[in-house]
Order: structure tokens, then C-alpha cells, then sequence
């Protein structure tokens, strides 16, 4: 009887070669986690200046800076990345021997491991519904968290416990994390929506798949926007600046067409835009005028506008 209590298949955990690769996992996981959360939370507090472009920007569908630069790259203040090195040292911690012993019950494991589960789920969908990119930086970490909570609850698993009522739990964190994240806007993504619905109801037509050519064939004075949906500067200059009710009067006389830099880069390089967003006025002689956000604001903007023929 005493034998079954101290060791039996009805309490032993897991071991072997299984507990031991899992172990290494862990340690190996929370590590990287640790320095990588660290390195990210250290561009956020430089401004996001030493990004690597190859690694941040991949093609349209992953675009990295937003995600880490902006509210979503915080969460009560503190920065994302300081949060997940948390979590990295103490899911890792429960893997140490001495640490183990009193931290190692398999309520406190399994709570570690499916907030950070759940967390990765919410960040996905935040990432796919709001931002309609992916962070491609971002999901490093989130290889690594699953990782080290994997290799957590396989360390964790009793006999007792089984596989059905951890995987069953998993799954049920992650289908709700990914749900919700998939409900929320960011003040980033309402930025967005708020800027590309304006720019259409205001008349401004959609010049991604429009040629230098054809612009220049055209009639009368033009106005160009070149910009990204995922560029915050780009939103807010469309809300502060082209929204306002003087500088829609004054654009109101010229054609307007909106062009997105990345899918129309022939049309960009032709007005040699250097960045997002940029606003290029052309007279009814041809004459080019380009400014870049900045630059412009509603009262000098109208200026211009008026002056053109």
C-alpha cells in the first residue's frame, strides 16, 4: 500500500527520456525567451529605430513595426516584451530542480502554461483581425512560448492526469484566446478604418493599380496620397489634416487618388516617394509639388490647394 502511495501509477510523474527532453526544452525555450523579449523591449524604448527591415517586413502580410511600436506593444504601460520575459523566467524556473519542489505542483504548472497559451492565442487574433498582418518578429516568441508550455505540461503530467484533460484544456484556452483577440480593434486599426472609410466617402479613388501615364493624360490638377494601411503617421494625417473641413473644400475641385506605396511601387518611384505618407499636388500644366506628412498642416495645405489650376 505504501508503495503504491510513494510511487504507484497513480501519482508518479512523468520521466525519462520524455521528462528529460522536455526538460532541456524548457530550459532552452525560456531562455531564448528571455533574451529575445529583452532585445524586443529594448527597440520599443529606442523607437523602434534599429528594426531589421528584412526580418520586420516580409512581402504585404507581415509588418512587425505597428505591432511592436504601437498600444498593442504595451500592455497597462509596460511594454510587451517585459511582460513575456516575465513569464519566460518563471515558466522556465518551474523546470530548476529546487525550484521544482516548490513550485512544482502540476495546478500551478498548468495555470502558468495556459496563460501563456492563451496569450499567444489573443495576440494571433488581435494580429490577423485587427492588424491583418502578421508580426513576423512576434512570432519567434510566440514558437517559443508554446514551446516552453508545452514541454511544461509534459513535465507536469502525472499518470493521473492522463493526456485528455491537459490537451483538452489547451485547446479550449486557445480557441478562446484567438476568439476574443479576433473581436478586438486596436486604437491603431480604428485609426485605420476610420481613415480609409473617410478617404472614400470623400472621393478619393483607389490608384493602386494606376499608371503614370494615364495620371498624366488626365485633365486638370490632381491631388496623389501615397500611403499604407498599416501606417499610423498615414491615418493621422488623413484624419487631422485631409479631414479637415477647409482642406476638403479646397481638394474638392481636383481629382483625388489614394495609392497604397507597396502595392503601386512603379507609380511611387516615378514621384520619387521616399515615405508614407506623402501628398503629391500636380498642376493642370503638370508642375509637381511633394510634401511628406509633416510637412502640412490644414492651413498651409488649403494654401496650396487654392493655388492650384
Amino acid at each position: 500500500m505504501a508503495d503504491e502511495t510513494a510511487g504507484g501509477p497513480s501519482s508518479r510523474p512523468s520521466s525519462g527520456a520524455g521528462a528529460g527532453g522536455a526538460r532541456a526544452a524548457g530550459f532552452i525555450g525560456a531562455g531564448l525567451g528571455v533574451l529575445y523579449c529583452v532585445w524586443t523591449a529594448m527597440l520599443r524604448a529606442e523607437g523602434c529605430r534599429e528594426l531589421p527591415e528584412g526580418l520586420c517586413t516580409v512581402g504585404t502580410w507581415s509588418d512587425c513595426r505597428e505591432a511592436l511600436c504601437g498600444s498593442y506593444g504595451e500592455v497597462f504601460g509596460i511594454p510587451i516584451g517585459v511582460v513575456a520575459a516575465a513569464w519566460f523566467a518563471f515558466a522556465g524556473a518551474l523546470h530548476w530542480p529546487a525550484t521544482r519542489r516548490q513550485l512544482g505542483e502540476p495546478w500551478i504548472v498548468a495555470v502558468v502554461s495556459l496563460a501563456g497559451l492563451g496569450a499567444v492565442a489573443l495576440l494571433a487574433g488581435i494580429e490577423v483581425f485587427s492588424f491583418r498582418r502578421v508580426c513576423a518578429v512576434c512570432l519567434i516568441v510566440k514558437a517559443l512560448v508554446v514551446q516552453v508550455a508545452v514541454a511544461s505540461l509534459i513535465r507536469a503530467r502525472g499518470h493521473a492526469w492522463g493526456w485528455y484533460r491537459p490537451a483538452s484544456l489547451s485547446l479550449a484556452v486557445v480557441a478562446l484566446g484567438f476568439g476574443t483577440g479576433s473581436t478586438l480593434r486596436t486604437p491603431e486599426r480604428r485609426c485605420h478604418d476610420d481613415a480609409t472609410r473617410a478617404l472614400v466617402d470623400d472621393g478619393w479613388r483607389d490608384g493602386d493599380t494606376a499608371s503614370a501615364e494615364s495620371l498624366r493624360a488626365a485633365p486638370g490638377a490632381r491631388a496623389l496620397l501615397f500611403y499604407e494601411t498599416t501606417c499610423l503617421h498615414c491615418c493621422r494625417f488623413v484624419n487631422s489634416v485631409l479631414e479637415a473641413p477647409e482642406v476638403r473644400a479646397g481638394l474638392a475641385r481636383v481629382e483625388r487618388v489614394r495609392v497604397r506605396a507597396s502595392s503601386n511601387a512603379v507609380l511611387a518611384r516615378e514621384y520619387l516617394v521616399r515615405g508614407v505618407p506623402c501628398l503629391v499636388l500636380i498642376d493642370s500644366r503638370g508642375r509637381t509639388l511633394r510634401f511628406h506628412g509633416g510637412e502640412l498642416s490644414p492651413e498651409r495645405l488649403t494654401e496650396i490647394a487654392g493655388r492650384l489650376e
